[in-house]
């Protein structure tokens, strides 16, 4: 694959293919691994205001920046907000994320789009719902880092009573 990145760790044996995940990961019968699609990562950073602190985060290599639209809804490019099919969205954020910003900012885009799509303030259709939610005190992908931490269960039991509600 041009352009790809291959991380390997090397040992000695036969290098026959044992397992193909590609393109994640090769397994050889020497004990070889292949990563053909290392992700790059944005280093950890610490929240000044809230004192958390984020981890890792991947950072797609087909990607030229965060305002890709693939990454970025709102960017230039980027499909219209005002024709999401679904009748209502949930905006999770959390509070030590780097990304924070960006998700409240979705979460405000969508709103409008969505009232601006219904029309004025005397027509009878209903706006479809936008909710946000923040978690507190946690940075970015907290709920996989630890899923059994109370805000990851509180994260979750929100958005299973947003699902679950009509």
């Amino acid at each position: 694959m041009p352009g790809a990145t291959v991380a390997a760790v090397e040992s000695d044996g036969d290098d026959e293919l044992v397992h193909d995940f590609s393109p994640l990961l090769l397994v050889y019968r020497s004990g070889r691994l292949e990563h053909p699609l290392i992700v790059p990562l944005v280093p950890p950073s610490l929240d000044a205001a809230t004192g958390v602190e984020s981890k890792d985060v991947p950072h797609s290599p087909s990607s030229s920046s965060v305002d890709d639209p693939r990454m970025n809804p709102m960017a230039p490019g980027a499909p219209g907000l005002e024709g999401l099919a679904c009748e209502k969205v949930m905006v999770c954020v959390a509070e030590g994320d780097h990304l924070r910003w960006r998700g409240k900012a979705y979460a405000e885009a969508v709103a409008r789009a969505r009232k601006e799509k219904c029309g004025d303030d005397d027509d009878e259709r209903p706006v479809a719902a936008v909710e946000a939610f923040e978690s507190e005190g946690v940075g970015h992908v907290f709920y996989l880092l630890d899923p059994e931490m109370e805000e990851a269960k509180r994260l979750l039991g929100k958005i299973a009573a947003f699902d679950s509600a009509k």
